[in-house]
């Protein structure tokens, strides 16, 4: 599991191929390539392959303060 970062950090997740079960928090959600996820990064959160092949994805943090 990640732990929590900074609360003003956004997380953007896009699956380019194969799937990509992500946990934030107790909800897991199952994406597959094409779809795109944001969550708020102030959570637990994790990462799986949920696939029998490999999965590719982009991960990108926004420092985004709240104010």
């Amino acid at each position: 599991d990640v732990q929590p970062y900074h609360p003003a950090i956004d997380k953007y997740v896009l699956v380019e191929e194969g799937s990509l079960r992500m946990v934030v928090g107790a909800t897991s959600h199952l994406l597959v390539g094409g779809d795109a996820f944001y969550f708020r990064a102030d959570i637990i959160h994790r990462f799986e392959n949920a696939g029998p092949g490999p999965c590719v994805y982009l991960a990108v943090l926004d420092y985004a303060p709240r104010g």
